[in-house]
Order: structure tokens, then sequence, then C-alpha cells
């Protein structure tokens, strides 16, 4: 609950930022200024890690794949269509987790039939049918449902990483790996293509990181690994299917953003596919 709480003003903080982003050197800052309180942090508690091939390989891939590319696509989600409808969009998540259980040997259940059925009947109301912006649209929905699929591959790779590591020793390890590939990414995508202007935009883009690193990253990544290694996916997915409509009211109330009544619907349809999906796995 105190994730998706805290994951409710990530879409807040972007779309009020979203003109000053670069969604990679964005996420690679975030990662970093989350580090330093996730650092003293872990001074307090005993850093529980096992050093191994597969666990270098599950740390490295749970953090670039889920919160790294992840957010980097969810940031530019926002930028193109708001922070409203991003979220519901990427947050059908579950259902990429749910499918690669299938895929592992694990039964679709009727629950996850149901809730996918209502959590896309959400994503149909809330696309909107302007035809004037339905290419930009288009791409928004791109990158928020290659978001949805990070996340869902990202959340698998963490239950498994929890295996070896405690939630703080892997809070630190994956928000470093994060920092140290997408910083220099980031920079590099600035210098070659030359579309950002990091001087006139560094203080907001150092707000928002610092905003959503240390609110979203490091409070919702530790609640939500903490949650993992505690309940398991299923009720914590339950728990963060929350987040959509907890976002509707945070885009608004800090962000600005006007919701229509069908986004408004389509955000409860999705919230309650996620929750049906996620209770009755």
């Amino acid at each position: 609950m105190i994730a998706a709480t805290l994951w409710s003003l990530n879409p807040a903080f972007i779309s009020r930022y979203r003109n000053s982003l670069q969604p990679i050197l964005f996420t690679g800052l975030r990662a970093l200024l989350a580090l330093l309180p996730a650092l003293l942090l872990s001074i307090f508690t005993s850093f529980n890690a096992e050093v191994a091939p597969l666990s270098i390989f599950l740390f490295t891939t749970s953090a670039l794949i889920g919160p790294g590319l992840g957010d980097a696509a969810y940031t530019k989600a926002i930028q193109i269509i708001g922070g409203g409808r991003a979220v519901i969009i990427a947050y059908t998540y579950i259902f990429v987790a749910q499918a690669l259980s299938v895929l592992a040997g694990e039964v679709l259940k009727l629950g996850v039939v149901v809730g996918a059925f209502l959590a896309f009947l959400g994503l149909t109301i809330s696309v909107p049918r302007n035809s004037g912006g339905s290419e930009i649209s288009l791409r928004g929905f791109g990158y928020a449902a290659a978001a949805s699929l990070c996340w869902g591959v990202g959340t698998v790779l963490s239950t498994i990483s929890l295996h070896y590591a405690d939630p703080v020793s892997l809070l630190v390890i994956r928000l470093g790996v994060i920092a140290v590939v997408f910083i220099p990414a980031g920079l590099l995508s600035i210098r070659v293509r030359r579309d950002y202007d990091i001087h006139n935009n560094f203080r907001k883009l150092i707000e928002c990181s610092g905003l959503t690193g240390i609110v979203g990253w490091f409070g919702g990544m530790y609640f939500f690994l903490l949650s993992l290694a505690t309940i398991g996916t299923a009720s914590t997915v339950l728990a963060t299917a929350l987040t959509p409509i907890l976002s509707l009211i945070t885009t608004r109330n800090v962000a600005r953003e006007t919701h229509s009544h069908a986004l408004v619907l389509g955000a409860m349809l999705t919230s309650l596919g996620i929750g049906i999906a996620a209770l009755l796995s």
C-alpha cells in the first residue's frame, strides 16, 4: 500500500516537469539520487547478497529491464500522452508476469482471464478517439506498453533475485547498476542527437530526479521489494493495483492534468481487473 501511494506521485511529478526531461539521463539520475539514502539505510542493516554468476545476472537484468528500460519508456509515455493515461496502460504489467508464469508451467486461472478482460476494457475506454492526435497517441501507447512489458519481466526477475539478496541489498545493487549504465548512456544520447538542451533544463531535471528518485525509487522500490519478499508477487501486485486510481488524483493536483469521465472509468476498470487477477491468482 505504501509503495502504491508513493508510486502514484511519479507520473504527477514527471508530467509536471515533462518538457525538461530526457528519459534515459533522467532514469540514471533518479537512480543516483535514490542510491544515496539507500546506502545510508544499508549501514543500519547487514549487506546480504550472494555473489555468483547466476545471482549477478539476475541482479543486473532485473535492474536494467524493470526500473531501467521500463521507467525510461514510462517517462517517454507520460511526456506524450500524460501521466493519467500512461499509468493505466503501464500498470497492466501484472498480465505480463502472469503470462510468464503460465509459460513456466503454472495453470491459467479464471480470475486472471476475468481480470485481464476488465483491465483491457478499461484501456479501450481510456484511449482517446480524436483522429488528429491518433499517431501521437499510438506512440505514447507504445511506450507505455513497453513499460508494462519491462516491468512484468522485471517483477519476475526481482522475485527470483530475492532468493539471493535481502530487499535493502538488492535495492542498493539495482540502483547502482542503473546509475552506472543510464547516466553515461543518457549523456551520449544527448551528445549524438543534440535534441536536448541540458544546460537550460538542468535545474528542473535534478529537481524531478530527486523527487521521483527519493520518493518513488528509494521509498517505493524498497517497500515493493520488501513486499515481494514477505507476501509474494500476487499479493504485492494486488496492492499496487491502486496506483492508477491514485495517480488520477496526483496528476490532477500536482501536474494540473484534466481527466475525462472515460479516463476515470477506464482507470477504475483497469485497477479492478488487476486486483481481481492478483487476488484470484
